[in-house]
């Protein structure tokens, strides 16, 4: 009986044990997963929360680790130093790419995207940025830069002459790498400041769909310093399609053999509406295709698309490449500042300047080139099979005809009388500037859950759509009160960012309302405390098993001769 007395005590601290043992929902390995999870920083978000809208997790790999197959992440606004891996189907939504940036610390590829074969992933609202996979090296940084002079060495993978497929694309892809046959859509998203041997800024092996997307100041070592698309082992990779896509100022920096500053297709794609602007190699002259290199057996399809202004160090591919036995192909209404890309249709416009403005916020949630009056791409596309809007959301067509390039210039004014005495211009570029047309974009609060006392941060967009500079009073209220104005001049086409700041002190959550956009900010009632809701059912099952083993372990004993 000392035995079994000496069992069951063991058996009572085990009970105490696994009764003192918090288990959080999120703790319990895939086990439970959900369909929807939001993500916010700290101090709102935080991982050991439940991962819903009033309590979401701080980290995106936490909330995607806790995703179902064919779930959702919803990502708050807000600065996310993260490099993600996805392995299933999983879809990320951000607030938008000029508030929600996940950032790669310059540490890894920012989002790698290794599941099984036609897999989908939508990835939407995010600016994406600055990953690097040009950190592997032979030594430790601090050898380098005592031995080296701080030069860089390559990788093992470099030095060994392999190509970017070599190790699952560890030197391809700083922003985002795709595997083979994965299939991806990039929505409004901004793909900037990258770096890797290939593919600075996308790396594709598989399906990609981009939609109004920017990829622009990334850079790659030897190819693709935007975009690298590469066949793979199937017929079902190294696909993409671009439809209302900026690809502008990305860049190449190998003083070798180096192909496709804008873009590197070794596999198939298809640009419908896009811009590529701006991007370069450097003077090697080996170096080809600033806009973009299109390798064979590939074939690449361009329809009401701008290719302009880039350069490469040979100076006869500045702005697209062909090589040997692979096919450029257009459908027409594309324009070629030189003569470079292949097109060849009677609508495509070549050796013209498309009079671009500089990349800048035209409106909408990625950068774009504007158009000015006056450009030749403007009403020289067609209409068949273009986009209903352009990069930024703008309707198209304007005039008759939609414009070449991601950007359509809105046309808002009416014939008036002649504007000067003595002069009588065209009737069609008579005009009546629209006046200012102000309003609010959105609505970002920082933090969204507050300390009493600490400043809360309220940014808005007010935007202009008219022909006019003008001013605006913009309005903060909080929980319906009028809490603080101000007035902001705008300029034509153009937008003003401003922010508020505000403290509170009582415990509550309070409306935020400008202009008819609107958020909240919680205070938390610092009085009471807040628990991670326990697994009931886990603990129940463990508290029964500690009892059976003990009851059984007790019998047998009770059995054994004395």
């Amino acid at each position: 009986m000392v035995r079994s007395s000496k069992l069951i005590s063991l058996a009572a601290v085990l009970l105490l044990v696994v009764l003192a043992v918090p288990f959080p929902l999120a703790n319990v390995a895939q086990a439970i997963c959900y369909s929807d999870v939001w993500v916010a920083p700290p101090p709102l978000g935080n991982d050991a929360n439940p991962g819903t809208q009033s309590q979401p997790f701080a980290t995106i790999q936490h909330g995607i680790n806790l995703t179902c197959d064919g779930g959702t992440v919803h990502v708050a606004a807000g600065l996310y130093v993260e490099n993600l891996v996805i392995n299933f189907a999983v879809n990320l939504v951000g607030a938008g790419a000029p508030t929600t940036t996940i950032d790669g610390g310059e540490s890894d590829t920012v989002i790698r995207i290794t599941s099984a074969p036609n897999t989908p992933n939508v990835i939407s609202g995010f600016t994406i940025q600055d990953g690097s996979v040009l950190s592997a090296s032979l030594w430790k940084p601090a050898d380098e830069q005592v031995l080296y002079a701080g030069i860089k060495l390559p990788s093992i993978k470099m030095l060994q002459g392999l190509g970017p497929d070599g190790d699952g694309g560890g030197d391809c892809g700083g922003g985002i790498y795709i595997s083979e046959t994965h299939i991806v859509t990039l929505n409004d998203c901004t793909i900037r400041y990258n770096e890797a041997y290939y593919g600075g800024g996308i790396c594709n092996h598989g399906q990609l769909y981009m939609n109004r997307c920017t990829v622009r100041g990334n850079s790659a070592v030897s190819d693709g310093g935007g975009i690298y698309n590469s066949l793979g082992g199937t017929g079902d990779s190294g696909k993409m399609w671009l439809t209302n896509c900026t690809i502008s100022g990305n860049q190449l920096t190998a003083n070798d053999v180096s192909r496709g500053a804008g873009i590197w297709n070794g596999g198939t794609m298809e640009l419908l509406n896009c811009t590529i602007a701006y991007n370069s190699t450097t003077s090697f002259s080996g170096a080809v295709g600033g806009g973009f290199a299109n390798l064979a057996p590939t074939t690449a399809i361009f329809k009401n698309t701008i290719v302009a202004n880039n350069t490469a160090g040979n100076s006869s591919y500045n702005n697209g490449y062909t090589g040997p036995g692979a096919v450029t192909v257009s459908q027409g209404h594309n324009l070629d500042s030189e003569n470079s890309c292949n097109f060849n249709q009677p609508s495509d416009l070549v050796n013209t300047n498309p009079l671009l403005g500089p990349l800048q916020d035209n409106g909408g949630p990625t950068f774009t080139h504007a158009l000015p009056e006056g450009s030749p791409a403007i009403d020289a596309g067609d209409n068949a099979g273009a986009p209903a809007t352009d990069q930024r959301g703008e309707s198209r067509p304007q005039g008759s005809f939609c414009d070449i390039g991601a950007y359509e210039l809105i046309k808002t004014g009416v014939p008036i009388l002649e504007p000067h005495p003595g002069y009588s211009p065209p009737a069609s570029t008579w005009t009546r500037l629209t006046p200012p047309t102000m309003s609010v974009q959105f609505v970002s609060v920082n933090p969204q859950q507050a300390i009493a006392n600490k400043p809360v941060t309220i940014s808005t967009n007010v935007v202009n759509a008219g022909d006019e500079g003008g001013n605006f009073n913009v309005i903060l209220k909080i929980n319906g009160q009028v809490e603080q104005t101000r007035m902001v001049s705008v300029g034509p086409l153009a937008a003003q960012p401003i922010k508020f700041t505000v403290t509170r002190a009582q415990p509550g959550t309070y409306a935020i309302d400008i202009g008819g956009q609107t958020g909240s900010f919680i205070i938390p009632d610092t009085g009471g405390t807040s628990r991670v809701p326990v697994n009931g059912a886990l603990i129940a099952i463990l508290v029964l098993g500690v009892l059976v083993v003990a009851t059984v372990m007790v019998l047998v004993l009770n059995r054994r001769p004395a």
